[in-house]
């Protein structure tokens, strides 16, 4: 029986922009890889731990040019211009570095080298990245450190801001591409797992597909491939990694759009779990008769290519993101013939995607 509320969550969100299509003669030609085999992970009698952070930047202006560059340092007002010698205490940690150029492109300089310096030091365990801030975080904690120094950074438009990838496929690889060990990462975006301790090198990926009791839903790149995005790392195991951070960035690959589409699917899924809450009991103010509290969705497959509008596969031109009913498949515009900064998009454009899953 189909609750009440979903229907009108359809509904409602049928007036947000987006179009659902019924027909496609694109049919899969590659079978879909299969989830991650080692879940719960797998333990090794003599082992290294492997622990890291995986964020994705979200561009909070939906569509238009994102990017990470351009971030401006604000130097507090006591500070000498002259001297350009900057500190930043994190932790009992203090890293200083110097610029003798200009005053603008100073405060650019030392942001770079603050980030390189605090990234370099492996044996802090933190990292460095610019959002609307210097975040300087720790694996396991997504929001940065109590920071005591003298710097703070000003956003301009196209900054990204950092959130967490949740409960996404993490995937080991040997030397040889062959998958040794599986992970999930946590509400924060942390994973660990074990390793065996043979001085070997790894290939730590995380994949835009969630397939648990949280989420459902692959994000791919298209109907022919069935290839799912994702960022990457790589460690070795002589001893045990602690630091390993891993960005998915608004520029470049764009990994930042795949992992945000996956994130606003998780969002939709804690809704219904939400609303539906011991819906059954009549003892609670939100029962009403036959309802059944929200689980887990059927699987959603949805697919997304930077550059590209999905309307190729169903003999349409411009910008177009649909539904293709009784398939639980979804096609979001990535951009028009390449285009990622001025052409619309929808992999930031959240009540597109919810739209469409609605569906």
């Amino acid at each position: 029986m189909r609750l009440h509320f979903e229907a009108f969550l359809v509904t409602a969100l049928a007036l947000v922009s987006g179009c659902a299509n019924n027909s496609s003669s694109q049919l899969a030609s590659r079978a879909l890889e299969p989830y991650c085999p080692y879940l719960p992970s797998r333990t090794f009698g003599t082992p290294v731990t492997v622990a890291g952070l995986a964020v994705y930047e979200y561009r909070a202006g939906g569509n238009g040019v994102a990017s990470d560059a351009g971030t401006v340092l604000s130097v507090d007002s006591f500070l000498t211009p002259a001297l350009r010698s900057y500190s930043l205490t994190v932790n009992s940690m203090t890293y200083t570095v110097q610029s003798n150029l200009a005053q603008t492109s100073a405060q650019q300089d030392v942001v770079g080298k603050l980030k390189a310096l605090i990234n370099e030091d492996t044996a802090s365990g933190l990292y460095a990245y610019g959002v609307a801030q210097l975040t300087v975080t720790q694996p396991g904690v997504l929001a940065a450190p109590t920071i005591s120094g003298l710097l703070r950074l000003t956003a301009t438009s196209n900054n990204p801001v950092a959130r967490p990838i949740r409960f996404a496929e993490v995937a080991v690889k040997d030397s040889s591409g062959i998958v040794v060990q599986c992970a999930e990462t946590q509400a924060d975006g942390s994973f660990s797992f074990q390793l065996p301790q043979d001085s070997g090198s790894y290939n730590v990926e995380v994949r835009s597909r969630a397939s648990n009791s949280r989420s459902t839903a692959y994000i791919l790149d298209n109907p022919t491939n069935n290839t799912q995005h994702s960022i990457s790392g790589t460690v070795t195991t002589t001893t045990t990694t602690s630091g390993l951070f891993l960005r998915a960035t608004v520029k470049d690959a764009l990994m930042g759009g795949a992992f945000n589409i996956l994130d606003q699917l998780l969002n939709a899924q804690n809704y219904l779990r939400t609303q539906t809450a011991n819906c059954d009991q009549n003892s609670t103010p939100n029962f009403f008769e036959g309802c059944v509290p929200f689980v887990a969705a059927p699987l959603a497959k949805v697919y997304w290519t930077p550059g590209l509008s999905p309307g190729v596969y169903v003999n349409t031109t411009g910008s177009i993101s649909y539904y293709m009913n009784n398939r639980f498949e979804i096609y979001l515009q990535g951009g028009q013939n390449g285009n990622v900064t001025s052409s619309d998009m929808d992999h930031f454009d959240n009540s597109v995607i919810i739209h469409e899953y609605a569906h």
